[in-house]
């Protein structure tokens, strides 16, 4: 029996291999990011922060309307935290008060399914989402503040840089240039500010939640 469930599988992969249309894409453009925090359970606002993103992806088609998406890209991400609330509440490291710029650099690998609809000849609305893998490979951090908490906040120990979200995003086509307008929100807790250890340097910190999120604006062609 599995044998035969295999070789339907194989045949069914086989199938839609010979008959799939791939395309590729190629996409600049912007984006506004932000963290979303929770210290003990209370929201802190922070304000976006204007960044660019980049992508190379494939589209990989096994019905007209119907396409896998997928695609490496890279995004600037972070936030900008004013009156620095959450800096506050660090005691023994403070020189003055600031607002706190976050810059992050990551890459990102989607996997979306996505519908596309043809309205007149040349002209195509898409819609597509699906889950992503991301990876903050540079954190930079600016406030007026000792050498020592900069570097701190920029330790392993205190940011997760490995993050899983979900992404959906709408696109307008004509011929083999579009637009997209996209959100991306990371389900990831990126924030380490939560054990034993990190409670006895920084007392009036117990549990730190933070997500990415980012909304953007590309513009891309197909080929």
């Amino acid at each position: 029996m599995k044998k035969i469930f295999m070789t339907l599988a194989l045949a069914l992969m086989a199938t839609i291999a010979t008959n799939a249309q791939v395309f590729g894409r190629l996409e600049v453009g912007g984006n506004f990011s932000n963290i979303t925090k929770k210290i003990n359970d209370k929201s802190f606002d922070m304000d976006m922060l204007f960044g660019g993103r980049a992508g190379l992806g494939l589209e990989v088609f096994l019905a007209p309307n119907f396409y896998l998406g997928t695609a490496l890209n890279y995004r600037m991400g972070g936030a900008n935290e004013k009156e620095n609330k959450f800096i506050e509440n660090i005691k023994g490291l403070i020189q003055e008060k600031g607002d706190l710029k976050v810059r992050k650099h990551s890459v990102t690998l989607p996997v979306n399914i996505g519908l596309r609809a043809e309205i007149v000849p040349a002209v195509a609305i898409s819609v597509e989402g699906g889950p992503y893998v991301a990876y903050t490979f540079k954190t930079q951090s600016t406030l007026g503040v000792q050498e020592e908490l900069q570097k701190l906040l920029a330790e392993p120990k205190f940011t997760d840089n490995l993050e899983v979200g979900v992404g959906l995003s709408v696109a307008a086509s004509y011929q083999n240039f579009y637009l997209r307008l996209g959100t991306d929100y990371g389900l990831t807790n990126v924030s380490k500010f939560r054990n034993q250890e990190l409670s006895k340097t920084f007392k009036d910190l117990v549990d730190v939640v933070e997500n990415n999120t980012e909304f953007y604006l590309t513009a891309g062609i197909r080929f």
